[in-house]
């Protein structure tokens, strides 16, 4: 039966691998980029409200079918798309 690393919640082989995970290496530290259902999670939306409204607007890289969505394009997103709730407050 597989360990459950209770950090991720991801299942980890007897090899020490994450389940299903094909020589991905995992570090501490922060994310560069995530996944479309992580960025949209990250933002509190729906994949499709996210690939809607959201991915039209920023830049993200391509690999076949993967699309990671850097971290840095979704805070440029946030900051753009911001407003304020108080327009006239000091």
């Amino acid at each position: 039966m597989p360990e459950t690393d209770t950090t991720e919640g991801v299942a980890a082989a007897p090899n020490g691998r994450a389940a299903g995970a094909r020589g991905v290496a995992t570090i501490s530290g922060p994310r560069l980029a995530l996944s479309r259902a992580e960025a949209a999670a990250s933002l509190g939306v729906s994949v499709d409200s996210f690939e809607r409204y959201i991915q039209p607007e920023i830049r993200f890289v391509r690999r076949g079918r993967l699309r990671l969505i850097p971290v840095s394009e979704l805070t440029k997103w946030l900051d753009a798309n911001a407003a304020k709730t108080l327009e006239g407050s000091p």
